[in-house]
């Protein structure tokens, strides 16, 4: 009896049941492979999602902190009149002068930056200056802050005239009281920001 129970032992499996075993493993590997997979694809979606987000955010909060910075410092022309300052206006780009330029390292320069907004080939650039006068080309300095934008457009408010596409300037009215931001992503479709100018 003990000698049949060892043979039987020592038979191993057959190979229906070695068959069927690879076959369950392999069932098992492929889920857990499916499901690895799908979760790699959704944590790559979302780092990249978010890198997208982050960008949009640091790209709306220059731009706001540059309208609520903006100063309305006079300027003159080529004959010395006076003007009525600095900002200009476009239907796809605006630009100023605005206070509060971060000095930490204590450089002889004034506390004051002229700036610009564009759009260039989908990318939403943001250009400034050392100096404040004389400005010179080579002297820009050029940071591309939104990518995949399709488009952006800018209004600006005037309590005299209203909503308007070009800014001009008036007599006693240097600055738009408003200005409308209108940014059309490729991702998050069209985004408004309406910022109040101090």
């Amino acid at each position: 009896m003990r000698w049949v129970r060892y043979k039987r032992w020592m038979g191993g499996y057959t190979l229906i049941e070695v068959l069927i075993a690879i076959g369950i493993f392999s069932v098992l590997s492929l889920s857990a492979y499916s499901a690895l997979n799908t979760l790699s694809s959704a944590t790559e979606a979302a780092e990249v999602h978010g890198e997208v987000l982050s960008d949009l955010q640091l790209t709306i909060a220059r731009l706001d902190a540059d309208l609520q910075s903006v100063v309305a410092r006079p300027s003159f022309d080529a004959s010395a009149n006076r003007l009525e300052g600095d900002f200009f206006g476009q239907a796809t780009a605006f630009g100023g002068i605005r206070s509060g330029w971060a000095n930490p390292l204590g450089q002889p320069r004034a506390e004051l930056q002229r700036f610009q907004w564009q759009f260039e080939a989908g990318t939403l650039q943001r250009l400034y200056w050392p100096t404040l006068y004389p400005i010179r080309r080579s002297d820009v300095q050029v940071e591309t802050l939104a990518v995949d934008l399709e488009g952006w457009s800018i209004r600006y408010f005037s309590p005299r005239v209203g909503w308007q596409s070009q800014w001009q300037a008036r007599p006693g009215e240097a600055l738009p009281q408003a200005v409308e931001l209108i940014l059309d992503h490729a991702r998050y479709g069209e985004i408004r920001r309406l910022i109040v100018l101090n």
